[in-house]
């Protein structure tokens, strides 16, 4: 009996637990622009998506959010869909302005390898049509290759594009999806477009060949220039490596590759960094091992600056390093502007005011 009443008391704590855990709710906005939670954006891409997001607010009244997660389920929403919760956190953040409902949200979820941008809810189906586009010929190639910070500085300035109502580039001419009988590829847009892509695939390709052939090139001993090295595997050449390239191995910041002289024993190491990594190098260790953290130490308002706390530690050495950045203000709409993509004010003086859009479940999602 007191083994049954301890099960029972265990299990319900357990569905305690669980609904404690299931209320944790959306994760707060801590950044009007950028809220990388996931810690994929480099601060020189950061900086670049905040620019281009405060000029397209103050010049043209739109407020766009982006947020990167692991995954969405380590917030306990109860969304079972990147839809859902997608749906769900712009409604809380409020973004966008309370009229107009013309926010937008880029949603990037790393571990569910899915993404996400949500539109007001007053934005049209006609709105919707060039984001499949935006996803799947810059973000989803980015993000395939571990290239997130790019993949989103890239949709982030697409959008903005459209946003701003300029002329649709070559790349989205045409449709994700397989062309219509209607819409023949042979048309002069079409052309270009193939044309470039062919262009760009051809340079990737050779860009691949050419990184494959200089790592696993034949190479011939420098010290008794008799005999061919002999390429290590991943576990032999841990023996050759020092404890931080070790550690930037685990971190995928570096990848190291050992080649050892079978005749002589003789062995050299070559790094391969990792261009794309979050992981910059410690000024005082010098390995590829430190890493970014930012927090709000105070939200913006309207007649206030906010600040941003950044903290830099290395996963390696003892290095530690905090600076603070100011956050811009937020900014009032003085004049209404319309919500589509297509039509766009281009008055400077049209501004929108932080909080209050809403969405009815609009946009376009990814996989990758």
């Amino acid at each position: 009996m007191k083994r049954m009443a301890v099960l029972l008391a265990l299990i319900s704590w357990l569905g305690l637990a669980a609904a404690a855990l299931a209320q944790a709710g959306y994760p707060p906005r801590v950044d009007l622009y950028v809220n990388d939670l996931a810690g994929v954006i480099t601060d020189e891409d950061r900086g670049r998506i905040q620019s281009t997001l405060q000029t397209l607010q103050a010049e043209h009244g739109v407020e766009m959010t982006v947020l990167t997660i692991e995954t969405i389920l380590e917030y306990g929403t109860g969304d079972g869909t990147i839809e859902s919760f997608a749906t769900g956190l712009f409604n809380q953040w409020g973004i966008g302005d309370a009229e107009r409902n013309d926010g937008v949200l880029l949603l990037v979820a790393i571990e569910d390898r899915e993404l996400r941008i949500e539109l007001g809810a007053g934005y049209g189906p006609a709105d919707e049509d060039g984001l499949g586009a935006v996803i799947d010929r810059l973000m989803v190639p980015q993000f395939r290759e571990g290239n997130y910070s790019l993949g989103i500085v890239e949709g982030v300035e697409a959008m903005a594009a459209r946003l701003r109502g300029e002329p649709e580039p070559l790349w989205a001419a045409v449709s994700p999806t397989t062309p219509s009988s209607s819409q023949p590829v042979s048309s002069g847009r079409n052309i270009l477009w193939w044309a470039g892509g062919g262009t760009v695939a051809l340079l990737g390709a050779s860009n691949a060949l050419l990184t494959r052939w200089r790592r696993y090139r034949r190479r011939t001993c420098p010290a008794c220039q008799l005999t061919e090295m002999t390429r290590l595997g991943e576990l032999e050449d841990d023996a050759f490596l020092q404890e931080g390239q070790r550690l930037e191995e685990s971190l995928k910041s570096v990848d190291y590759d050992v080649w050892q002289c079978p005749n002589c024993q003789h062995y050299e190491v070559v790094p391969f960094v990792a261009w794309f990594s979050h992981y910059k190098k410690c000024t005082q260790c010098q390995y590829r091992a430190l890493e970014t953290k930012s927090r709000v130490l105070r939200q913006p308002t309207y007649s206030s600056t906010g600040l941003e706390e950044r903290v830099s530690s290395c996963h390696h050495c003892s290095y530690h390093h905090r600076t603070e950045h100011v956050i811009p203000m937020k900014t009032q709409s003085s004049s209404s502007s319309s919500g589509s993509f297509s039509s766009r004010s281009s008055s400077s003086s049209s501004r929108s005011s932080s909080g209050g859009g809403r969405s009815s479940g609009g946009g376009r999602s990814g996989k990758w």
